[in-house]
């Protein structure tokens, strides 16, 4: 989906997921005289450069069996210790 057809919410979702991406070092897209992330990410936006999926396309990518709960995405993520008091 063009980034200009997506709605504000994804949009808006489209640009923090970008500049996450910034953050941890991926090259610019777009061309501007600015270093920050945020910055960098609303310029692409406004180039028409960021890539859009909307969460019905997802079955596309990911396939039909990718009705997953939450317990099982979160199954193999790594906990860190809590600091005890």
């Amino acid at each position: 989906m063009k980034i200009e057809e997506a709605s504000p919410f994804l949009q808006a979702n489209a640009v923090a997921q970008r500049v996450r991406q910034l953050i941890k070092g991926a090259p610019p897209k777009a061309k501007t005289l600015t270093r920050r992330p945020t910055a960098i990410a609303l310029a692409e936006l406004r180039a028409g450069v960021l890539d859009v999926y909307d969460p019905s396309e997802a079955a596309q990518f990911f396939g039909d069996d990718s009705e997953m709960t939450t317990q099982e995405l979160l199954r193999d993520v790594p906990v860190a210790p809590r600091d005890e008091f």
